[in-house]
Formats: structure tokens, sequence, C-alpha cells
């Protein structure tokens, strides 16, 4: 049986349960009809907005490493772009998205940056698959912190903004695999509470730009 979440413009979203938790893949046309359908605002309406969950599925050269659940830090708008990023809500999300580098390598304040998306749309308007768009980093919102009274610890688990600043880089992330006591993030907005052992495991891949985010979206728990 298929089931989706549908948003307001007619996007659905496949939802998909797994350990007592309802996954909410991206948003995307749809040329199936699904068994079972559920209006995406009813949904949300339920959904933790102070810290979120959304989830990261990785893998590498075609081979699945697992998943990442994050609990974002909600009032950030930096966190809202995030999760915007994971459930597709203007348009474009993260599945397909390559990593680019690991900082720090084997030292304190080791990390692993992600983060570019494909854009859905053609140069003509024409609407392309989540595969095919231009490969871009630059935000889908305004105004995103950085710096000032958003610099926070350095500290494993923690998930972080990596663009400098720059809205042509607002998209970049970092997950922080060991905590640098002396460190600071210039705007930490969420941290990983489940699968800072897949973080690893692609920290030690070999290239990083091997690995990709094949699935993303909203994690509701006890359901």
């Amino acid at each position: 049986m298929t089931c989706r979440a549908v948003s307001s413009d007619g996007r659905q979203a496949e939802l998909r349960r797994e350990d007592d938790c309802l996954l909410v893949a991206p948003l995307s046309q749809c040329l199936t009809t699904p068994h079972l359908t559920i209006q995406l605002s009813l949904l949300e309406s339920v959904v933790e907005t102070t810290n979120p969950l959304v989830y990261l599925e990785l893998s590498a050269s075609h081979q699945y490493l697992g998943r990442l659940t994050v609990r974002l830090w909600g009032h950030l708008r930096r966190a809202q772009h995030f999760r915007a990023l994971c459930l597709g809500t203007f348009g474009p999300s993260f599945v397909g998205s390559k990593f680019e580098y690991v900082g720090n390598r084997g030292r304190p304040g080791e990390y692993i940056v992600g983060g570019s998306y494909l854009t859905a749309t053609t140069s003509d308007g024409g609407v392309r698959g989540p595969w095919l768009g231009t490969r871009t980093t630059r935000g889908l919102m305004e105004g995103l912190e950085w710096g000032g009274n958003f610099v926070g610890e350095d500290r494993e688990g923690v998930l972080q903004g990596a663009g400098g600043g720059h809205p042509e880089y607002d998209s970049l992330f970092c997950v922080c695999s060991r905590s640098d006591p002396t460190g600071k993030s210039q705007c930490p907005f969420g941290e990983v509470v489940s699968g800072m052992g897949v973080v690893r495991t692609a920290i030690l891949h070999d290239p990083v730009s091997d690995l990709t985010i094949t699935g993303c979206g909203l994690l509701v728990p006890n359901v």
C-alpha cells in the first residue's frame, strides 16, 4: 500500500513507517495515484516545531551506509532552511547531494562538509527530475544566522553552517565528529541524535565525493 502526504500545490511526499517512526520523504510531482493520502498541513500540525527531527540517508558508491537523525533548533532560520531542503519545501531537496571534504581529519574539531543540492528546473523553466538539475549551494532563504550571538561550541554531533555566512554557500553544512574544547562554531543549528557511527564511516570513505545523500525528510516519532 502506498501512502503519501499532499501539499497545497499538489506535490506529494511518500510516507513510510519504520521502528515506530513515520518517515516523510521530500515533496515531488507524482504521476501515480497512492492508495492513501493525507494533507501535509495536517501532518505538520502534529510535528514538533521547536525541535523538529529530520533524517539523512547516506550511501557511498551505491552502498547504503545508514541513516542520521538530526534534531534541529527550530527557532533559527538556518534550521528552518535545512528542514526545507530535507522536505523539498521550495522545490529542491538534499536527495542526490554530494559531500565536499573532511576538515581537521583525525584531529579535534574534525568535521565533514556537504549540502550542495540539485536545482529542480532548467534555464527555460522546465521541470527536471531530482537527479538532473544544476548543482548549487545558494541559500533558498535570506537572513540566515552567522557569527556574533550565534557562535557556539565545536562539539561532537553538532550540525553547523559551513558557508562562511555567504548566501551563495548557505546550503552547505557540516557535522562535527570530534569535539574541540577550544574551537567555536559560527552557527550551530542542530545536533545528531542517532547515526554518529554513519558519520564516522563516511569520514573514512575515500574519496569523499562518492558520498551521496540518497534519502532525507522529516521524521515523526512514536506513531
